[in-house]
């Protein structure tokens, strides 16, 4: 059961958490969690040239891309099993 004191008292606690989350609001507009990636344009020729002809994969990569098979293969008969 819930009385008048108690429904006071969360009030209480919802205009304090409001106006604490409002003084700190300009705190976090000021921050910049994007940061903005300007490409030159040897940077686009050597990104297009790579994309066009990519390096031979190393061992790291091949081990990776056998890594990331496995799990996704669990995954999907996982996911393939509930939707029979």
């Amino acid at each position: 059961m819930t009385t008048n004191y108690h429904k006071r008292k969360n009030a209480k606690k919802s205009v304090v958490l409001n106006s604490s989350l409002a003084e700190q609001r300009p705190q976090f507009e000021k921050c910049q969690f994007c940061r903005q990636t300007t490409f030159t344009i040897q940077d686009w020729k050597m990104i297009f040239e790579m994309e066009a002809n990519p390096p031979e994969p190393t061992e790291r990569m091949k081990k990776a891309l056998q890594t990331f098979n496995k799990i996704i293969g669990e995954q999907n008969s996982i996911g393939s099993s509930c939707l029979q």
